[in-house]
């Protein structure tokens, strides 16, 4: 619970103890890419320390993780686009270190079969 607000906070093993406005935009920004052009994919935005995804028909879902985030996006979008999400993600985690790379991992974790 934080000390000056009274709210609770959610712990996210993925971004870490810490969380700032910068990793927020960064997770944001990669799982934009990474579902880019998928059928029925929210896209992600920042609000304020999480993130909510803006679905096609205008549902907004508010996510406190980025296993949370995983678990909206494949709510959201098409099964049919899960293997396709998850050979994209595979592609990228060689070349992605520090938090991006926990991201695909999260990722990996909801979309592998």
């Amino acid at each position: 619970m934080c000390g000056a607000c009274g709210r609770t906070i959610a712990a996210d093993d993925v971004v870490g103890p810490v969380r700032t406005l910068r990793q927020h935009l960064l997770v944001a920004s990669a799982v934009n890419a990474f579902c880019a052009g998928l059928p029925g994919v929210p896209r992600v935005q920042v609000a304020g320390d999480s993130w909510q995804l803006r679905g096609a028909t205008g549902n907004v879902i508010r996510c406190n993780t980025v296993t949370d985030l995983w678990a909206a996006v494949a709510a959201e979008c098409s099964a049919s686009a899960f293997p396709r999400l998850a050979v994209r993600l595979e592609a990228q985690r060689a070349a992605a270190e520090g938090l991006t790379r926990r991201v695909i991992d999260a990722g990996l974790l909801r979309f592998s079969p």
